[in-house]
């Protein structure tokens, strides 16, 4: 990923890679220090998560993908990707 760090292009390369065209019908959380599962919502969130990573012994990003339990309005990247953010 870039050194921006934004999440949309975070959401946009999940999408890419696991074939999911709208990626607002989703959430993604990380899993934080305290080993609770934090919602990333925001390009902060995303810089959060990385010191996080860059804090702990093995430096691994543990994500989670699942069917959101709301849905936000869809956004459409200029890849044809439908975006959340």
């Amino acid at each position: 990923m870039k050194n921006s760090r934004r999440l949309s292009d975070l959401l946009w390369e999940i999408g890419k890679r696991f074939s999911i065209e709208d990626m607002s019908r989703y959430d993604l959380k990380y899993l934080d220090e305290d080993n609770e599962w934090v919602l990333l919502t925001c390009d902060e969130d995303v810089e959060e998560c990385v010191d996080v990573c860059r804090t702990t012994p093995s430096h691994t990003i543990k994500l989670l993908l699942h069917a959101s339990s709301h849905h936000f309005p869809e956004r459409s990247s200029p890849t044809g990707y439908t975006l959340w953010q």
